[in-house]
């Protein structure tokens, strides 16, 4: 993983709050920003302001995307990535010499995002922030549109699979802006396309921020969602969706053999590891299929 930092001009401090609300930055030049790496942005004036984690590689714009930036007239946009925001605390406000000197970036705030190439340099960035260390999530996470009455559980099982679905939706709503951007606010194996109904749906299962990129996610209807989780629904390698024997004479059976409505950005296309992984918990799915390449 390589850290990036992202200056924001003084002109346009609103931009890290259109950034937030949409879940991607946008750039006038191509970067090697990868799924993973962290990202950091800085404002003039103020100081780093957020701590962040890329969900996609960097990718060309698309003609019919237009940028939510008010001075898309004065620069042209032609990258994008999108991000998961790990935290809005930073501990200090370092000014752009002071980040430079910790760094090592010898370029302008404006050149960037600048690549962070030295190892205390990153983990200086990491120390700004409150929650330092591995960046990994909390053993809890209760997102302020959730409730959840644990007196009402009862037995350790329901409880660990409490907890675990909880902290599942770390990350989530940023999570699923970018699979509702990538595929187009439709549900990849139904063809399905009323928002509030889609989720965010892992392939692999959620083990932290890294695991939330979208080549590791599908957009799926809710009860496609799961249908996936329990494994009586797949897509092999080759994008060809399966259902369970048992779900064969329903509904669900006609969906058995039709091909996954998948991203038009490469980078963006469901990994082949991650769905041959997800098929091994597919115990009816024949071996052979399980092992397509």
């Amino acid at each position: 993983m390589t850290s990036w930092i992202v200056a924001i001009d003084r002109k346009y401090p609103q931009h890290w709050e259109i950034a937030a609300e949409h879940g991607f930055w946008d750039m006038t030049k191509a970067r090697k920003i990868a799924a993973g790496d962290p990202v950091y942005f800085w404002l003039s004036g103020k100081g780093l302001v957020s701590q962040t984690r890329a969900t996609t590689d960097a990718f060309p714009l698309g003609v019919d995307e237009p940028p939510p930036w008010e001075d898309s007239g004065e620069r042209t946009y032609s990258h994008r990535f999108h991000f998961d925001v790990l935290s809005e605390d930073p501990v200090d406000a370092p000014s752009w010499g002071t980040v430079q000197s910790a760094t090592g970036v010898s370029a302008s705030p404006h050149f960037g995002p600048n690549r962070v190439v030295s190892p205390e340099g990153e983990a200086w960035l990491a120390a700004r922030f409150t929650n330092v260390g591995s960046l990994r999530p909390p053993d809890a996470y209760f997102p302020t549109d959730m409730r959840i009455e644990v007196e009402g559980l009862l037995g350790d099982d329901l409880r660990e699979r409490a907890m675990r679905s909880i902290a599942l939706r770390q990350g989530q709503p940023a999570f699923r802006k970018s699979l509702l951007a990538a595929y187009e606010a439709t549900c990849a194996v139904t063809g399905y396309d009323t928002e509030p109904v889609l989720e965010a749906a892992h392939i692999s299962p959620y083990l932290g921020y890294h695991t939330n990129i979208v080549a590791n996610g599908l957009l799926l209807r809710a009860d496609i969602h799961t249908l996936f989780d329990r494994f009586l629904l797949t897509v092999t390698p080759d994008y060809v969706v399966r259902v369970a024997p048992e779900l064969s004479s329903g509904p669900y059976g006609a969906l058995s053999g039709s091909v996954l409505r998948v991203p038009s950005v490469p980078q963006h296309q469901p990994s082949g590891d991650a769905l041959r992984s997800h098929n091994t918990g597919c115990e009816w799915l024949a071996p052979a299929r399980r092992a397509t390449d």
